[in-house]
């Protein structure tokens, strides 16, 4: 059912790599996986998958596996924005900075940057959420993750299991919300919802 861990796990943290790199959308993505961890199931998406997705400036690899509790820089889940300088891991639990190293002729190390220790976030996230979806409601303000944003990295999640379905490269006009090729029907099916007994939505 549902997409999978691409879609499950997906929406939170490719969510954390279109904040921090100020992304919208990417211009195309391919992926690669199957039923490694569990062979005999009957799920329709991979249980391990990996996928790259070419934004403007940027690269962004998705991986994930099941059955493993093994992720980046040892922990179970993650992303790492990789720099010049360093390398900023974030998760849910918090963040850190891992600095570039440079070893000089006589052995010693130098870093680019300093090194930051993890983290821990400020207050409890789903509190902090809740009460701010309260107080928007009275404001009439915008939460601070409106339901744009959810429905954005949803589409952005789903890009990399229709990549896999069909084997192929897939390229996304965001502007449109459609793929570039006007002629990839099948890509374009998988997007379009087969409504049942005459039901559509108002136009």
């Amino acid at each position: 059912y549902a997409g999978g861990k691409m879609t499950d796990w997906g929406v939170h943290l490719i969510d954390m790599v279109l904040l921090g790199m100020d992304a919208k959308a990417p211009k195309s993505v391919v992926s690669s996986g199957g039923p490694y961890a569990y062979p005999k199931s009957d799920m329709e998406t991979p249980d391990t998958m990996s996928a790259l997705y070419e934004f403007d400036d940027f690269l962004m690899i998705w991986e994930h596996n099941m059955g493993l509790r093994q992720g980046p820089f040892s922990t179970d889940h993650g992303v790492a924005f990789y720099g010049d300088y360093g390398t900023l891991f974030v998760n849910r639990r918090g963040w850190e900075v891992y600095p570039e190293e440079n070893r000089k002729e006589d052995g010693s190390l130098t870093y680019e940057t300093e090194k930051m220790p993890f983290q821990p976030p400020k207050g409890n996230s789903r509190d902090l959420h809740a009460v701010n979806f309260v107080e928007c409601i009275k404001s009439r303000n915008k939460p601070v993750c409106d339901v744009s944003i959810g429905s954005h990295v949803a589409k952005v999640s789903h890009l990399g299991n229709i990549a896999y379905r069909l084997g192929r490269k897939v390229y996304w006009d965001a502007e449109k919300n459609v793929f570039k090729d006007d002629d990839d029907k099948e890509a374009q099916a998988l997007v379009t919802a087969d409504y049942h007994n005459g039901w559509k939505l108002p136009v």
